[in-house]
C-alpha cells in the first residue's frame, strides 16, 4: 500500500476505539448491535455519508438500543436516506 492510499477503520479497530473511549470518559462498555457498525463502517468506506439531521439519527439510534426498532427497519431506514441523497 503507497502511502498516498488511505486507510480505512475495520470493525474491530472502531470496536477498539469505542472501549477506549469508555474508559476515557465513561459509559456502559459493549456493543448493542455489530450489524449496524458493519452497516455504518461499510457505509463510510464506500463513500457514502449519512447526512441527517443528528435528530432523527439520535432517534434511530436511541430506536435500536431500546428494542423498538429491529434490523429490517434499520435497512429500510438507510436505504431511504441512501435514495434521497441520489
Amino acid at each position: 500500500m503507497s502511502s498516498d492510499e488511505p486507510l480505512f477503520l475495520e470493525v474491530e479497530d472502531v470496536i477498539e476505539l469505542h472501549a477506549t473511549q469508555l474508559e476515557i470518559y465513561g459509559g456502559s462498555l459493549g456493543l448493542q448491535d455489530r450489524g449496524v457498525l458493519s452497516a455504518v463502517v461499510f457505509l463510510d468506506v464506500n463513500g457514502i455519508s449519512i447526512d441527517q439531521p443528528s435528530e432523527a439519527l439520535y432517534e434511530l439510534t436511541m430506536g435500536v438500543a431500546e428494542g423498538r426498532i429491529d434490523k429490517p427497519a434499520v435497512a429500510a431506514e438507510l436505504e431511504r436516506i441512501a435514495k434521497s441523497k441520489g
